[in-house]
């Protein structure tokens, strides 16, 4: 195991026994809200990260599923202050899958993400509230003064208390090389893997929309087609790309080096 690997795990064991402290400084306000969740993660220019959170499940979800190489500085640093779940760009294709599996395995439904640039490095503070919890977003908003006077105080006490005397950040490499894009005929572009090139342009709709986190079901709808013929397509996919699961599809797809891509026909 490589010493950034060591360092990693590390992190990880860290974050997840400090999680409870976290949890318990964070509760008043959690309690404010009403919501159910807080986390801050860190971004360094230089491609450290830094974590923490009130939910031991999601840390160990995050840290295990290494979601830390889909989150760059870049990408966070050209979004607004204040950013709800509910309005997230629809072309941030690597969003969608991740805020399903929110909410089908935490019932995460209704976020805000605040964005603090410091230059050198930025913050992102994440409150989720339940997916059934329709008026989060309209609390959001008449708690913006109580919110950053908190993450002020979190600060504080993060600095003072909270992986004290341990550099709890880590070097992680970006995997989050876009694996769809449109021009400007709409056209999309896959990236050219070994087997890509093999793929009929149906069989790359039904990718397309399994990336957006659609099931087999919705798929057929959006396609207009029978869920058996999706389900064969998929099938097809599994093969051509040597995976044995849709997850591991999406997987594949998404660490497809960027620069190279192959132009299919119009889909849209």
């Amino acid at each position: 195991m490589s010493s950034e690997e060591e360092k990693y795990q590390k992190c990880m064991k860290l974050t997840l026994a400090l999680s409870r402290d976290v949890r318990e400084f964070c509760l008043p306000m959690l309690d404010k809200l009403q919501v159910i969740g807080f986390t801050k993660l860190s971004l360094y220019r230089d491609g450290r990260r830094r974590f923490l959170s009130t939910c031991p499940d999601w840390t160990e979800y995050f840290y295990n599923e290494d979601l830390f190489k889909m989150s760059e500085y870049e990408t966070y640093s050209r979004l607004k202050t204040y950013n709800l779940w509910a309005h997230w760009p629809t072309e941030d294709h690597y969003a969608v899958p991740f805020l399903k599996t929110a909410k089908e395995r935490f019932n995460f439904g209704n976020g805000l993400v605040i964005i603090k640039n410091y230059g050198e490095y930025l913050d992102s503070y994440t409150f989720r509230a339940s997916f059934e919890d329709s008026d989060a977003n309209n609390r959001y908003m008449a708690e913006f003064n109580s919110i950053d006077r908190f993450i002020h105080h979190f600060n504080l006490v993060d600095q003072q208390f909270f992986c004290k005397g341990f550099d709890c950040t880590f070097l992680r490499e970006s995997t989050k090389k876009p694996a769809l894009t449109f021009d400007s005929d709409k056209r999309l572009y896959f990236q050219r893997g070994e087997d890509l090139n093999l793929l009929t342009a149906r069989e790359t709709e039904c990718i397309k929309h399994l990336v957006l986190g659609n099931s087999a079901k919705e798929i057929a709808l959006n396609l207009d087609i029978s869920h058996r013929t999706v389900e064969t397509y998929l099938s097809s996919i599994k093969s051509k790309l040597d995976c044995h699961s849709k997850s591991q599809i999406v997987k594949k797809i998404m660490n497809i080096d960027y620069n190279k891509r192959v132009l299919f026909q119009d889909l849209l």
